[in-house]
């Protein structure tokens, strides 16, 4: 390894240790506080020399990472301990490296994103907009993150507390969003030419990023100011998420796909409608994958059902996670939250009337705040490509299953996002 490479490895371990260094202090503060209250009922959220503590052990802690990672001579120690992420099924090797080698090879597609990112919400960064939290910015409110908890967004309290180390602020925020918008909308991209084997030209990159980088939905998260960075956080590593799930149960690897199920349970609790979002694109990978790979029926059939029970596994962790901290907390569920729960307080026949009816706002786009005008048109000439898949041949009899139905997914998973 040259020195180059070397200052390379160190500067970029550098910024992790700094980021892994956050951690300690946040999980010190909240075990302080709990054996506070446990013990001596104590509430000592606002106590100002916990503060002091996190800060101070922020700094403490990131030098005292660097300086060792540095003295163990990082680089060999990094390649023994955790090799290159190659498996045997998806040629392309995926880490944190070769996601930084795509940006590199598609500059224009980075400028692109960004210009269009920026011209689409650059005003947020320069004044303040009426929004849904707008008085909980203006009184400084959200800061035990009490309510969020109780709407069972424990992993979006966690993210905040790492960012906003002192207090919340909403240009930082907002430029953290724009930064991570832009980041989203090319580790989605990275991952479609991972999943096809290479085989999507960069002009189908552009036609996919750049829609995805102005998506109604970020528009609408921009108007919730405390949430928007954390939420845009979650978009970027779900298809890292994937990934991990994919390759952890095609190559047989217990420890990724446990990693990838815990990920996706952090990722709920950070906001619960990303999860149609990662199944968007289980299906949408799902689908390059049959495309673009030639295995057994029986190989797909198999990651159909481990990919099923991963996700119900990642669903009951969270929601065992969640009562959990309510417990601990003596939070309860706000009746904000029970007003959604509407099976089995109504009829049958009346809520899926509702779900109907709000689908079909959503692909009318009769409905300005959730609708997109474009989706419609969109999902029919998407699930034509997918049966003209299956008729042509280009998918194997005992494979057209599994292939359509996934096709049927992407634009269902979709229009849960909003329901």
């Amino acid at each position: 390894m040259d020195k180059k490479e070397t200052k390379r490895c160190l500067v970029v371990f550098t910024l992790l240790a700094f980021c892994i260094s956050l951690l300690f202090p946040v999980v010190g503060q909240f075990i302080i506080a709990m054996a506070e209250r446990l013990i001596f009922h104590r509430d000592l959220r606002d106590d100002k020399w916990l503060v002091v503590l996190r800060n101070a052990g922020i700094w403490g802690a990131a030098v005292i990472i660097v300086c060792a990672l540095q003295i163990l001579k990082l680089p060999a120690f990094w390649k023994k301990w955790f090799p290159s992420g190659k498996t045997s099924l998806l040629k392309e090797a995926v880490s944190l490296q070769t996601f930084f080698d795509f940006i590199k090879q598609n500059p224009l597609l980075l400028a692109s994103v960004s210009v269009v990112t920026l011209f689409t919400y650059g005003i947020a960064l320069f004044e303040y907009s009426i929004g849904v939290d707008t008085q909980g910015v203006i009184n400084s409110e959200n800061k035990s993150g009490t309510w969020s908890i109780c709407l069972g967004r424990f992993a979006y309290v966690f993210l905040q507390k790492l960012w906003d180390i002192k207090e919340f602020n909403k240009y930082a925020a907002v430029f953290g969003t724009l930064v991570l918008i832009v980041a989203a909308a090319l580790s989605w991209s990275y991952m479609l030419t991972v999943f096809a084997q290479k085989k999507i030209s960069q002009k189908r990159l552009f036609v996919f990023a750049l829609p995805m980088s102005v998506a109604l939905p970020w528009a609408l998260q921009l108007y919730f100011s405390f949430q928007a960075r954390e939420v845009m956080f979650g978009v970027f590593i779900i298809p890292f998420v994937i990934y991990l799930l994919f390759t952890g149960f095609l190559d047989q690897k217990p420890l990724r796909a446990a990693a990838g199920i815990f990920l996706l349970c952090f990722i709920a609790g950070i906001y619960q409608s990303l999860l149609s979002l990662f199944c968007a694109g289980v299906f949408a990978f799902f689908i390059l994958l049959q495309e673009s790979t030639g295995f057994h029926k029986k190989v797909y059939t198999k990651l159909v059902v481990q990919l099923a029970l991963s996700l119900a596994a990642a669903c009951a962790l969270y929601f065992i996670s969640w009562k959990t901290i309510l417990f601990i907390m003596k939070l309860t569920e706000p009746e904000y939250v029970q007003d959604f729960k509407h099976w089995g307080k109504e009829p049958f026949v009346s809520i899926v009337i509702s779900i109907i009816k709000q689908v079909w706002e959503f692909f009318t786009n009769t409905d300005r705040i959730s609708g997109v005008p474009l989706l419609l048109p969109l999902s029919i000439l998407f699930i034509i490509r997918i049966i003209s898949n299956a008729v042509t041949n280009s998918i194997p009899r005992g494979r057209k299953f599994f292939y359509c139905l996934a096709g049927a997914g992407v634009p269902l998973s979709l229009l849960f996002m909003p329901i």
